[in-house]
């Protein structure tokens, strides 16, 4: 399984930052940041149950790119 994150649709709700917060920021803007990929599916499936908005989801899709590019996760050395 792949996490996929979409900064597109988070609203800013952080309640992934606040159940892993190992996994989880936000940027200067309020949206999700991945800090480092999940070890395995179980890690990051708290955080995808509870966003409100789908900004976080778990996929077979191989093809799924697990992190979008981020100016801010890259300044901070993540995703």
């Amino acid at each position: 399984m792949t996490l996929v994150v979409n900064r597109d649709l988070c609203i800013g709700a952080g309640q992934c930052v606040l159940s892993t917060p190992e996994l989880f920021d936000q940027s200067e803007d309020g949206r999700v940041l991945l800090r480092r990929r999940p070890v395995d599916a179980d890690e990051g499936r708290a955080a995808v149950g509870l966003c409100p908005s789908g900004a976080l989801r778990l996929t077979d899709d191989t093809r799924s790119r697990p992190v979008v590019p981020d100016r801010d996760a890259a300044t901070k050395g993540w995703g």
